[in-house]
């Protein structure tokens, strides 16, 4: 009854797929991906009554560098896993978001270093990327960049310097909100907790999972 597809949200739909699992045995399957693509992985029942617990307590749990972001067994026809670099929703023109999503704003202004520098946003909870530069910054260059991402989650912005000497300014808004900003004083990094359901269990002070290539 069980079987597992990753799909691309961005570019070629179709990634892998896995049919008539074997009952009863743990099966593992890796795959390397993209590290700035957006997947989906959708496990699913052919009886409705996803993997547990009426026909035994199967579970599924999903991995991504090492740190698991999603595990599961009750889930009816099927149940879907976002994983990536970026699956955050681009607004429309209007600045727009669909319903149950927040605007976020992330601006930098780089200084005569823009290659060292580098930014992401991962949910507090899971460490899962929903925003992150998508290019090499430039030197002395102002950039802007517009995200959807879920609401009722707690977030962690950072900012980081590979050289460990700071030296870009930036300005975080979320949902009409201004968050942070800082003035380039940061040394290798700065972070910022932001979200509906922040809380004393969100995570501080984790790296990226997908580091920012050319």
């Amino acid at each position: 009854d069980t079987s597992w597809e990753l799909t691309d949200r961005n570019n070629d739909p179709f990634v892998v797929s896995k049919s008539s699992l074997a009952s009863n045995q743990i099966s593992l399957f890796t795959e390397c991906l993209d590290p700035r693509g957006c997947y989906d992985f959708v496990i699913k029942d052919a009886s409705d009554d996803g993997i547990c617990c009426d026909q035994g307590n199967g579970s599924y749990d999903v991995y991504v560098n090492g740190r698991l972001i999603a595990s599961g067994g009750e889930f009816g026809s099927s149940e879907t896993v976002f994983i990536g670099g970026s699956c955050g929703i681009n607004p429309t023109e209007g600045g727009l978001c669909p319903e149950d999503y927040s605007l976020l704003n992330v601006t930098i202004l780089t200084d005569w270093c823009g290659y060292e520098t580098s930014w992401e946003v991962l949910d507090a909870s899971t460490g899962q990327t929903f925003a992150t530069n998508e290019h090499l910054f430039e030197s002395y260059t102002n950039t802007f960049l517009a995200k959807c991402i879920p609401q009722n989650d707690c977030y962690q912005f950072t900012i980081h310097d590979s050289y460990g000497d700071g030296g870009a300014e930036w300005i975080l808004e979320y949902d009409g909100d201004s968050i942070t900003s800082g003035d380039g004083n940061f040394g290798r990094s700065d972070s910022a907790l932001f979200g509906a359901s922040c809380g004393t269990n969100a995570t501080e002070g984790w790296s990226p999972f997908f580091p920012p290539t050319t």
